[in-house]
């Protein structure tokens, strides 16, 4: 009896020590990482964006470091990233006169992608920011990069507008970072088909002082099935002053009546 007494007092032990450990093990064995958390732990451990001369250009690991770091995108959606390598260029940045850099980059942490612009001092560090957004996606960049520029002192970004047989360009300048939804922007270029005819208006960007000229070529083009295409053009441009935010210019009339929108 004395035996059997004691066979089941140890038993009882090792099944104790057996579920503390099985409890101990469940509470500090990590849970599996999403792909989009083990994406933020790689970016997290990615080097700081340190811009450097007159201007540069930023990569994904660290650009979107960056964002992360400053809660600007959705980390919860960086699988939205997978596509694009690690050293892949995702944005571009100036040095402006104040010492700090003006950079804009991509963000796919959204349905649609938009775009980062932001103050950063000569460490790395994120001063200011704002988002700008496009109609659906930016049909008028030619690549990651090409739809940021700068102008004497004035830096640019262009936004599109989509839809379909669509696809226009809106041009913000600003000296100083300002909200989207603050300046007025500059119509650049747009292009609709629609029907059997397809309209081009294209600019191009001239900077004097404070002072936007805007060169401009308009387009038709009618497509006759089974005859040759009619095609006709015009040139003219447009000069565009500064208003607080706003960008506004005496010669609006010359766009009226243009098959755009």
């Amino acid at each position: 009896m004395r035996n059997i007494l004691g066979l089941f007092i140890f038993c009882l032990g090792i099944s104790a020590v057996y579920f503390s450990a099985e409890r101990i093990s469940r509470i500090t064995k990590p849970a599996a990482l999403s792909k989009a958390d083990s994406l933020r732990v790689v970016l997290l451990n990615a080097p700081d964006l340190i811009p450097h001369g007159d201007s540069g250009y930023v990569i994904k690991e660290t650009g979107v470091r960056l964002m992360i770091l400053n809660s600007l995108n959705d980390t919860s959606r960086l699988g939205n990233w997978d596509l694009i390598k690690s050293h892949a260029i995702i944005g571009k940045y100036y040095k402006d006169v104040s010492g700090d850099y003006i950079a804009c980059m991509v963000d796919y942490s959204s349905d649609f992608e938009t775009h980062l612009v932001m103050q950063i001092d000569p460490k790395g560090q994120l001063k200011s920011s704002q988002r700008f957004h496009h109609g659906n996606y930016a049909c008028c960049w030619t690549d990651l990069t090409s739809g940021f520029r700068r102008y004497g002192r004035y830096y640019a970004i262009s936004t599109c507008g989509t839809g379909s047989g669509h696809c226009s360009e809106y041009l913000y300048l600003f000296e100083r970072l300002t909200p989207q939804d603050s300046i007025n922007p500059i119509l650049l270029t747009s292009f609709n088909a629609f029907g059997g005819s397809q309209t081009t208006l294209s600019g191009n960007v001239g900077m004097h002082d404070s002072i936007a000229i805007i060169h401009y070529t308009y387009t038709v083009k009618a497509v006759i099935p089974e005859k040759k295409s009619q095609e006709s053009s015009k040139q003219f441009d447009m000069t565009y002053y500064p208003t607080h935010h706003s960008w506004l210019s005496p010669d609006s009339n010359k766009l009226d009546g243009l098959n755009i929108f």
